[in-house]
């Protein structure tokens, strides 16, 4: 039985480890909020139902999902897939599941973190949107999933999304301070505090404050739509060789920031350039009425934070976002299956995730 902590991960020796760890399977919630996907959410739960039935050929899904929704998502899911009725209402599997760490004798905990919506339970422009969504909800969920798994857990005192860290599991922890820093996730807390805290609950030695996130993000710079960790002082960074697009500056920032510091380790940072797709705009067709008061922003023309960067590692395979872009997919293909060669790449147009605000890495959550 589940039990609350009063310790810390680091107190207790218990820490992050990389992505690419073998999993014991995967989390995901199925898609429910009208406002955050277009036409009913149709094209989101299809591309989910995709999703999920892959990953289940290479290792167990968990997939959460409101009683109402239980019917179409168990129609649309293999029988591999195991379906967990709960209540919640956002979708983002890696921003309000827990992080799950282990020690040296691989025994498993998670750790969870506060869930305020990326900021905008604290947006004076959302008062009227707040006062009728629950968000406490959702910030439960991540206690219900460590239950379920059967794992002690710590709970830290802050507000944190998964997709705003990665961590190399030997000491190094990458963060964005667009992100991380936003007066609308902690603002009680100074850059100093926030360090504290990831050391003490994620048990990493060192955090990288890389400046910016990806262009247009709308969750003000989540550090996994710009970087993934291939191994321990090797990342792979969103690029762009276009000198006239917004992502230049900031890749070009990345780039020289990392190339000047080193990891908890001493070592200097590999970076392998992983370019962007062509740039990727929502159509008139696309437009989700519903998603005026949160989103305000996706209408015709405006362009999504497409990178192929947000990719998920699952036991022996690799789940890859493509865009049907002739010129660039094959290259991303490519680059991974040269950083990754022992693992398949599994290539999944996504684009209706896009429309939603995230990508392949936003939905799932490994769990150890």
């Amino acid at each position: 039985m589940s039990e609350l902590l009063e310790t810390t991960p680091k107190q207790d020796e218990f820490y992050a480890p990389i992505e690419s760890t073998k999993h014991v399977g995967t989390w995901m919630l199925w898609p429910h909020m009208k406002d955050n996907w277009y036409n009913n959410r149709k094209p989101a739960r299809k591309v989910f139902a995709k999703i999920a039935n892959t990953i289940a050929k290479y290792e167990p899904v968990k997939m959460i999902v409101n009683q109402e929704d239980y019917l179409e998502a168990r129609a649309m899911l293999c029988a591999k897939v195991e379906l967990i009725q709960l209540k919640y209402h956002d979708s983002w599997a890696r921003d309000m599941a827990p992080i799950y760490l282990k020690n040296k004798n691989d025994e498993v905990r998670a750790v969870n973190f506060h869930f305020n919506t990326w900021g905008m339970q604290n947006r004076k422009s959302l008062e009227e949107w707040n006062k009728t969504w629950d968000y406490t909800i959702d910030d439960q969920v991540s206690i219900d999933m460590s239950k379920n798994s059967n794992v002690d857990y710590y709970q830290a005192p802050f507000v944190l999304e998964g997709g705003s860290i990665h961590t190399d599991g030997d000491g190094t922890l990458y963060t964005t301070e667009q992100c991380l820093l936003n007066e609308e996730r902690n603002p009680e807390l100074n850059k100093d505090q926030i360090e504290n805290y990831l050391k003490e609950y994620l048990n990493v030695e060192k955090v990288i404050w890389i400046p910016h996130g990806t262009y247009h993000d709308e969750t003000k710079g989540h550090v996994d739509n710009l970087i993934h960790i291939v191994e321990p002082g090797h990342i792979l960074l969103n690029w762009t060789d276009d000198e006239n697009d917004p992502q230049y500056e900031i890749s070009i920032e990345a780039y020289n920031f990392l190339t000047n510091t080193t990891d908890a380790k001493g070592r200097k940072i590999k970076i392998t350039r992983l370019h962007q797709p062509t740039p990727v705009t929502i159509k008139k067709e696309e437009e989700n009425q519903d998603a005026s008061v949160r989103f305000p922003t996706r209408v015709e023309g405006f362009r999504m934070p497409a990178t192929y960067v947000n990719f998920y590692i699952i036991n022996q395979a690799i789940l890859l976002p493509i865009y049907n872009d002739e010129k660039w997919d094959q290259n991303a293909i490519d680059i991974l299956k040269e950083c990754y060669g022992n693992r398949k790449i599994i290539p999944i147009y996504t684009r209706p995730l896009l429309l939603g605000g995230g990508n392949l890495h936003c939905i799932t959550q490994q769990e150890l």
